[in-house]
């Protein structure tokens, strides 16, 4: 695993979301030009409907796989 895949890992692991491979969370960030963590807040704001700008339990929820 590359550098920043490991550092996406950790990010994850420590947030406790399982929907998202940290491959991806790693691509997306280098597609986007954004940081790992701006990443995962933008990944955040999409899953929740924008319907907010907060960690709203349901968004959090969501990105950990509970919730369709």
């Amino acid at each position: 695993m590359s550098n920043k895949t490991v550092q996406a890992k950790k990010l994850l692991d420590s947030y406790g979301i399982s929907s998202i491979k940290p491959i991806q969370l790693s691509q997306a960030a280098k597609q986007l030009n954004k940081s790992l963590s701006a990443t995962l807040r933008l990944i955040a704001e999409l899953r929740s409907g924008e319907q907010g700008k907060g960690p709203f339990h349901h968004t959090k929820e969501a990105l950990r796989g509970r919730h369709a």
